[in-house]
């Protein structure tokens, strides 16, 4: 009796596919680690293994983190244990392969979830002055992915902040966006590549009248300070409020000017 060969059957788990998925998880873990490393190093340019990471989960809860090195064990840790646990469970009811894609794919769910939770949260302040008064201005590019970092500032003031004028940098890209027209002095403000600013402070009211911006005056995370710019003199001056706002990056500005002056002012911050 001849005996016919059985026909050579293919296995979905052989050598090949493990090797594609192996080869996809590894390119799909080098970029979610490279999009966290982006979004760290646009909130925080000057950023080293040794830096702490301070995120807002809700309006009044700050959390501190620890340094980028911990983060990267913990993450391992923690996607070892629940891949660990979710690849034994499944791996036992639909074989090894299974097992092992679940334990590859929460190790990958754990950086996914750290990209999602490190993202920059941009945070507007203000407007302070006089909103009603003129037509509106809004330089929000960080936003839209326009702009990383404020590169520069021109402030124009006489009795009043006349004009500002802020260049927004992007790799080697960089673009200006000015509020107000002119004034009689000039203040400018430039940034190191590794420096932000982190302060915004002034005062608002009225001069003969005119109701707008009196002063301004920022501080960087290097501790430069830069102002108060406005009314030298303080002549004829009533002043109705003050503002002041600290912590994260400035990234953009906001409000209403006339055709001579601006007459509000609000903030883009981003932690």
């Amino acid at each position: 009796m001849i005996k016919r060969s059985q026909p050579v059957r293919t296995s979905i788990t052989s050598k090949n596919f493990y090797f594609i998925y192996y080869l996809i998880t590894f390119f799909g873990s080098v970029m979610a680690w490279i999009r966290l490393w982006d979004h760290v190093m646009d909130i925080y340019p000057d950023f080293n293994i040794m830096t702490t990471i301070n995120i807002n989960i809700m309006p009044y809860l700050n959390v501190s983190f620890p340094p980028f090195l911990l983060i990267s064990l913990l993450s391992f840790i923690f996607g070892s244990i629940f891949g660990s646990i979710f690849g034994s469970i499944f791996g036992s009811i639909f074989g090894s392969m299974f097992g092992s894609i679940f334990f590859k794919c929460a190790f990958l769910l754990i950086l996914i979830c750290g990209v999602l939770l490190i993202k920059s949260k941009v945070q507007d302040v203000g407007p302070f002055g006089n909103p009603s008064g003129g037509n509106s201005f809004d330089y929000n590019y960080y936003k839209n992915g326009q702009a990383s970092r404020v590169e520069s500032m021109i402030i124009r003031y006489g009795a009043l902040i006349d004009s500002i004028e802020v260049t927004f940098r992007k790799n080697d890209i960089s673009y200006s966006r000015k509020a107000g027209l002119g004034g009689p002095h000039c203040a400018k403000v430039f940034l190191f590549n590794n420096e932000h600013i982190t302060e915004v402070k002034g005062s608002f009211g009225t001069w003969a009248g005119n109701n707008g911006i009196l002063s301004i005056a920022f501080t960087t995370n290097t501790g430069r300070e830069f102002g108060p710019y406005g009314n030298p003199d303080k002549a004829y001056v009533e002043e109705k409020g003050q503002f002041q706002k600290n912590g994260g990056k400035l990234v953009g500005i906001f409000g209403t000017t006339t055709k001579i002056y601006i007459s509000s002012i609000g903030f883009y911050f981003v932690r």
